[in-house]
């Protein structure tokens, strides 16, 4: 039995009906195997909080500088801990941001939602209302909570990057078996779509892509008036 760690991936994001999209995701597989044994492979998805000013920058600067600044730790930090001092500064960053920009109306807030696949072990981080699924024997299982607080009839964001000054990010492990499949998505999709419509989507299509293709497609078919993004 091979005990090599293979990943294929697929991702698929549009703005839907709105005028931009302020979602951003990544993933990364090392090409060299000593990097791939000490980091794994990362995959990520955030979603800039639209009543931000400055939504679609918080999202795509807490993705590039994740991949960046994550894969720059030394070998010797374990994942929570190197991933924790990055979030951490990213949080710090966007939060000075949005309190000290010079018109004073702006700010710099998004959920992140992130796997780090390593050896056979799944390294879950989570902040705000995105989410991760997984995929195992066709039974679907979300692995996040959603960090949300409701005031009469609305529900609003309760945490979030940038949000506050210091912040609690969620941190799990999940044994990988083979053939897990982990989807990530914003809420443009499973505001939409039930368990059992995601489920049709990974069952009803021969492709990674094709999957995350087709809940995009599903979201919007159901009437999504966000933006929409899914990592598989």
């Amino acid at each position: 039995m091979s005990n090599r760690l293979d990943v294929d991936y697929a991702f698929s994001t549009s703005a839907g009906i709105k005028p931009e999209n302020q979602d951003a995701c990544a993933i990364r597989i090392p090409d060299n195997s000593n990097t791939l044994i000490h980091k794994g492979v990362v995959a990520l998805v955030a979603d800039g909080v639209s009543a931000c000013t400055r939504a679609r920058e918080a999202s795509h600067t807490s993705i590039l500088s994740f991949m960046a600044d994550y894969y720059s730790t030394p070998d010797s930090w374990q994942v929570r801990h190197a991933a924790g001092k990055v979030i951490t500064a990213i949080n710090s960053w966007l939060h000075y941001q949005g309190q000290h920009h010079i018109n004073n109306d702006t700010d710099l807030c998004t959920t992140f939602s992130g796997i780090v696949l390593k050896s056979n072990t799944a390294h879950l981080l989570h902040i705000g209302d995105s989410r991760i699924y997984r995929l195992r024997n066709q039974h679907l299982e979300c692995l996040t909570e959603d960090h949300t607080s409701r005031l009469g009839q609305r529900q609003y964001l309760a945490r979030a990057l940038g949000m506050h000054r210091h912040t609690e990010v969620d941190y799990r492990t999940e044994t990988l078996q083979a053939k897990d499949v982990f989807i990530l998505t914003t809420d443009g999709i499973h505001d939409v779509l039930s368990h059992r419509e995601i489920v049709a989507c990974c069952q009803e299509n021969c492709g990674l892509q094709q999957i995350a293709d087709s809940l995009v497609q599903a979201a919007l078919s159901a009437g999504s008036s966000d933006n929409l993004t899914a990592v598989i």
